[in-house]
C-alpha cells in the first residue's frame, strides 16, 4: 500500500485520555507515508456519563488544542467535526459517507472492574458500517507485529459467509501488509464432524502451515486463548451486516469474541 490512508477517529469528550486518537498517532509514527485523520467528537450516551456534574462535559478550545497538539507536531493532515446526534452510530455513517475512512477508530473505555459493555449504539456500528471499524483496547500501542485474522471455513459454501470470510482474509492481509506485520489464521471448530482439514484452510489463506491456528472449542475462547499464546497485537473478525432494528441485535458469536479478546480488534461487515 503505498498511498496514504484515510482514518476516522472517534473522540468522545467525556474521558480525559483518547485511546483511539493515542492508536492512530502510535501508529503513524511508524509510517513515511502518514495517513489523513478525520476526528468526530461525539458522544455515545449509551456508554458516557452526561449528568451535569461530570467535568468532563464541559469542553473548551484548550482541549482541543491540547488534543491536536502532536498531529501538529507530527506533521499528520487532520480535519475535526463536532457531532452533537443522539443517534451515534448514524452520526458515524453519515460523516464515513463523506469521509471515505479505511479504518474507523472507535475507543473501548472500561468500567472500573475492567468489564467492557458493548453499548447498543456500537454494536449498531459494527453491523452496518461500510468501512472497517476498530475497537481500540488500553494498553496496547506498541507496533503492529503479530494480527490474527478469525475464520470459519466450515461455513464457506454459504455465499454471505465465502464473502465474509474474503473481506477477513483481505483486510487482515492488506493491514499486515501496510505494517509489516506477520499475519496468523484461527479457524477453531465445537465438534470432531466439524474439523476442516489443513490442507483446505491453507489453499483458502495462501499462508504456510505454521501460521494457521486449528483449537477445539467455542469460538469466542478459541480465538481468545490463542491471540494470548501468540500474543498478537490486533485481532480481526467478521460479522453479518444488519440493516435497521436487526443492526442492534446482541447476543451472538461476534459480540462474545469482544467480549473476550484483549487486543484491538478489527471488527469487518
Amino acid at each position: 500500500m503505498s498511498e496514504a490512508r484515510k482514518l476516522l477517529v472517534i473522540i468522545d469528550p467525556t474521558h480525559d485520555v483518547q485511546i483511539a486518537l493515542e492508536r492512530a498517532l502510535s501508529k503513524s509514527k511508524l509510517l513515511e507515508i502518514k495517513p489523513e485523520i478525520c476526528l468526530l467528537i461525539c458522544v455515545d450516551a449509551g456508554s458516557a456519563n452526561l449528568k451535569a456534574d461530570n467535568k468532563n462535559v464541559y469542553r473548551d478550545g484548550a482541549w482541543l488544542k491540547s488534543i491536536t497538539h502532536d498531529l501538529d507536531a507530527e506533521g499528520i493532515k487532520y480535519s475535526f467535526i463536532h457531532c452533537w446526534s443522539s443517534q451515534w452510530h448514524q452520526a458515524v455513517i453519515h460523516v464515513a459517507r463523506q469521509f471515505h475512512p479505511n479504518n474507523i477508530l472507535i475507543p473501548d473505555y472500561r468500567d472500573d472492574e475492567k468489564i467492557f459493555e458493548l453499548s447498543n449504539e456500537k454494536w449498531a456500528l459494527f453491523r452496518s458500517s461500510a468501512a472497517a471499524v476498530t475497537l481500540v483496547r488500553p494498553g496496547h500501542s506498541a507496533p503492529l507485529k503479530k494480527i490474527l485474522a478469525a475464520v470459519n471455513i466450515q461455513k464457506d459454501s454459504d455465499p454471505k459467509y465465502a464473502k465474509l470470510i474474503d473481506k477477513v482474509l483481505e483486510e487482515s492481509g492488506g493491514i499486515a501488509a501496510y505494517y509489516g506485520a506477520e499475519l496468523h489464521v484461527v479457524n477453531s471448530y465445537m465438534h470432531i464432524s466439524d474439523h476442516p482439514t489443513m490442507e483446505n484452510v491453507i489453499q483458502r489463506t495462501n499462508l504456510p502451515a505454521e501460521r494457521i491456528h486449528i483449537p477445539e472449542g467455542s469460538p469466542d475462547n478459541a480465538i481468545a486463548d490463542c491471540a494470548r499464546k501468540l500474543e498478537v497485537d490486533m485481532v480481526v473478525i467478521g460479522t453479518l451486516a444488519r440493516d435497521g432494528a436487526l443492526a442492534f441485535l446482541k447476543g451472538n458469536t461476534s459480540e462474545k469474541i469482544l467480549r473476550k479478546v484483549e487486543q484491538d480488534v478489527v471488527v469487518l461487515s
